[in-house]
């Protein structure tokens, strides 16, 4: 460390480590200032922290690269990184990348929620991107390149619900499905059926059913599609497989799905691609926009994604009288979950009698065949 005449002024150098490291160099046009500056440049030396004070000065960018190759990729599901690598490219870098960390101060965190928010970004697009930014801070905290977090100090938007969810009632499930068998697709079909009456999650779990999972009695859930890619394990973190009661109506349509492929063997896949292989994201992706939409909208069906289906299955079990914490299990996330999400369904069939699941099938089944088959004349 030490102070130079230099062109135009007075330049320090210093190095950050012992003799080898890497050397650095700032010129100032007054003495004074130079003199003054390698003295901080000593004192924060001997305080330990000038590791500190030259990590602070790498960008935005540069931490996520350094995060996404020394952390996340080794530690995150696929899921979630791809979930973090939109909110990267599309909002953290273009807007904060340049930024020096220790420029990023907990106002500048605010005020890229603020630019969001008034972009018209999407209340779950901008949690993620403050997320992934608060999860980056994180580590650079414990590598010692800033000295806190000041995303943590921002408030994030609600990962809440702001509005109820939408149950369909078993006939506005057949509706979708008689579109569908009318259009000769019963792989679709079958596919409506594990989803709204058996809660499966898609396209993750529907998606990674193998045949051997279609048991007597029951559905048993223990790996997800993840793009492509069949996983061992739940959506939550530490839940157990499961196994859901199998309804009979259901058992039917698979079997008469897995009768029209062949009787494919005990580990293939119940829903492949043509090639045998797991679906894509992209080949869902297609299927959702072609065609459940497709038959959704020809029966009447308001606007709502195929994974929103699975709720019909959770109003299904409500009125035939499980219990709260059964349906939690049935359904793959907590008993508290459960009630914050379905207390007004529970509300609402509070007094009716008690159906099983089964019969509110079969009831709804018996009403669509009249207009199914004027949908196929």
């Amino acid at each position: 460390m030490s102070v130079h005449r230099a062109e135009g002024g007075w330049e320090v150098r210093w190095r950050e480590g012992g003799r080898g490291s890497r050397q650095h160099a700032q010129t100032f046009k007054r003495k004074g200032d130079a003199d003054l500056f390698d003295a901080a440049i000593k004192r924060r030396k001997a305080l330990g922290e000038l590791a500190l004070m030259e990590a602070g000065n790498r960008t935005v960018e540069e931490l996520a690269v350094e995060w996404w190759e020394k952390y996340a990729k080794p530690n995150l599901a696929r899921n979630t990184l791809g979930n973090y690598a939109r909110g990267l490219d599309r909002y953290v870098i273009p807007r904060l990348g340049r930024l020096r960390l220790r420029e990023l101060t907990p106002e500048a965190v605010a005020g890229f929620r603020a630019d969001l928010e008034r972009a018209g970004v999407g209340r779950d697009s901008t949690r993620v991107s403050m997320v992934v930014l608060q999860a980056m801070f994180r580590q650079a905290v414990l590598w010692r390149w800033v000295p806190d977090n000041p995303v943590k100090h921002v408030k994030k938007p609600s990962a809440k619900r702001e509005t109820a969810v939408v149950c369909l009632a078993p006939a506005q499930v057949e509706a979708v499905r008689s579109v569908l068998l009318a259009e000769g697709r019963l792989y679709a079909a079958t596919m409506i059926s594990l989803v709204a009456y058996q809660g499966l999650r898609v396209p993750e779990e529907l998606l990674a059913l193998e045949v051997r999972h279609v048991r007597c009695n029951t559905l048993l859930i223990e790996q997800r599609n993840i793009d492509g890619e069949i996983v061992a394990g739940q959506k939550v973190r530490g839940f157990h497989p499961r196994a859901i009661d199998l309804l009979e109506p259901v058992r039917r349509d698979v079997a008469e799905c897995l009768l029209a492929v062949g009787r494919p063997s005990g580990r293939a896949l119940l829903f492949p691609r043509r090639d045998g292989r797991p679906w894509l994201r992209h080949d869902y992706q297609n299927w959702r926009r072609r065609v459940w939409h497709a038959a959704r909208e020809h029966a009447g069906i308001e606007p709502l994604p195929p994974y929103d289906l699975r709720h019909a299955f959770a109003s299904l079990q409500i009125r035939a009288g499980l219990s709260i914490p059964e349906l939690a299990e049935q359904m793959g996330h907590s008993p508290q979950m459960t009630v914050n999400t379905y207390t007004h369904v529970i509300r609402e069939l509070r007094g009716l009698p008690a159906l099983s699941a089964e019969e509110q099938i079969l009831q709804a089944r018996e009403q669509p065949r009249r207009w199914r088959a004027e949908l196929a004349s």
